[in-house]
């Protein structure tokens, strides 16, 4: 390796710790001698020092069972595993304390590995994708990638290779029901060529979430359907003039707004010379970017609650409703309104009685291609991600998750984990909708159409092009940036 390259390593490496100092340390440090009264014999032959009771040190070549009537410290010899994190997973997902968990185990059991998680340095993919050319690949993954189109474009750098076969290899307890338990449209999304590319880990739900008291002032709660939804936001305006009835993301990276798409359509999604585009030429883009500009002259949406801002509108008690991500409408507000007062609810309906839709934005795990320990980072997600009720109780990442107002990706954890903490309920409420929801394309170009979807959203809702306009203006631009990045 060139000196260059040792000194980005190092740099890497000086990079801030992560979450509370012992978590992070604890992962990363050398781990404890432990103190043991009896050597067992080892069925490997090994060259030890071994002290006996006459204080003479002798090399031997295998360690024999014996007991000694004095206490010994045995060194478990440390493999390093390396992962790659972001750091507010890490910090606010108990996924430190779970690996500090878990590496005790392994010391316990003598593995001889332990798990050492870094933060991810600024360009670590093409970083990644060199160290994959040379053969000097230093990390077995990273922990973050979405189903926004993350997947695809880096496995077209090359430094992604599927989990299937460590996770069928595993013999972590859960690991036989691993493909039983994942939802099957968040797998779906995280699938290429029939292969899984992303460890599912959480997810974020797009749903309704009203505030009560300002509902109150007309005795109601959000409608089931639309139609009578909109009547209900109408009258908000009219009984609070200095509120915005609703609020909505209309936001760079995430499609979230888009979800309305599926009150016309079973999926929103198509598929362009392998490219994952949303449908604006359908009849149910326009549908839906027509009711946008309706409550937008209403006033039912602002430019305040439309867009990169609304959460501070929402958070301030300025908005009555919001439709977007559950965690960030719920986390922040409850705390200062009381969570009796943010209630989440399913979302809106054509009909009634019609199943609610919503979208599913996910994270996952990906595998580098050439890693040096995939068995072993696979068995530490499959134990840190274990969803049964001993685990969650006590050291698994799934509590921090539920915590934070991530959904869980495993069946189990709705049927046995939700009911034994009330703050976790609406997420039994809304699983319905997470199972009926069109999931994100596994080839999903949101980087490449959203944003510039959005400037053309904006024309038309502001009234400065036709919804023609719109559509033409956007697809002829985006597509020419998806050709852009599937060329390059």
């Amino acid at each position: 390796m060139s000196q260059k390259k040792i000194l980005d390593r190092r740099e890497f490496l000086r990079v801030a710790g992560l979450g509370a100092a012992g978590s992070m340390l604890a992962a990363c440090a050398t781990p404890e001698p432990q103190i043991v009264e009896k050597i067992v014999e080892v069925e490997k032959t090994v060259e030890v020092e071994v002290e006996k009771l006459v204080e003479k040190t002798v090399e031997v070549e295998k360690v024999v069972e014996k007991t000694v009537e004095v206490e010994k410290i045995v060194e478990v010899g440390n493999e390093e595993v390396r992962f790659l994190t972001e750091t507010w997973c890490w910090e606010k997902l108990n996924m430190a304390n779970a690996t500090d968990h878990y590496n005790q185990q392994l010391r316990a059991e003598g593995v001889g590995t332990a798990m050492v998680v870094d933060p991810a340095p600024d360009g670590w993919d093409t970083k990644v994708a060199q160290m994959v050319k040379d053969n000097e690949l230093l990390w077995n993954g990273h922990m973050r990638a979405t189903n926004l189109g993350d997947v695809p474009r880096r496995n077209r750098l090359g430094i992604l290779q599927p989990w299937d076969e460590y996770i069928n290899s595993s013999t972590v307890p859960w690991a036989g029901q691993f493909w039983d338990e994942l939802l099957p449209n968040v797998r779906e999304s995280f699938t290429l060529d029939g292969k899984l590319y992303a460890f599912p880990w959480d997810g974020e739900l797009y749903c309704r979430v009203y505030n009560k008291p300002i509902w109150d002032t007309i005795g109601e709660t959000p409608a089931e359907t639309l139609d009578e939804f909109e009547r209900q936001l109408e009258e908000i305006l009219v009984a609070n003039p200095d509120k915005t009835p609703m609020c909505l993301r209309h936001h760079d990276g995430h499609p979230d707004q888009h979800m309305f798409m599926q009150l016309w359509t079973d999926n929103p999604w198509i598929d362009v010379d392998g490219a994952g585009i949303l449908d604006v030429k359908s009849e149910a883009y326009a549908e839906m970017l027509t009711m946008l500009k309706r409550w937008y002259d209403k006033g039912l949406i602002t430019d305040d609650s439309w867009g990169g801002t609304l959460y501070d509108s929402w958070n301030t008690g300025n908005t009555a409703t919001g439709q977007s991500g559950a965690a960030w409408l719920q986390a922040t507000a409850q705390k200062v309104f009381g969570i009796s007062n943010i209630v989440p609810t399913t979302n809106f309906v054509i009909n009634p009685g019609d199943q609610p839709k919503t979208t599913t934005f996910s994270n996952g795990a990906m595998l580098f291609k050439g890693a040096a320990n995939p068995q072993a980072v696979t068995d530490w997600l499959l134990w840190m991600l274990d969803p049964t009720v001993e685990k969650v109780a006590n050291h698994s990442a799934i509590r921090g998750i539920l915590n934070y107002y991530h959904i869980p990706m495993y069946q189990s954890v709705y049927d046995n984990i939700l009911s034994t903490d009330a703050s976790w309920g609406w997420m039994a409420d809304v699983l319905g909708m997470v199972k009926a929801s069109a999931p994100y394309p596994a080839n999903a170009m949101t980087n490449e159409i959203v944003p510039i979807i959005n400037v053309w959203e904006q024309k038309f809702v502001h009234g400065e092009v036709d919804l023609n306009e719109a559509v033409d203006g956007m697809y002829d631009e985006f597509m020419d940036a998806v050709n852009k990045a599937l060329s390059g």
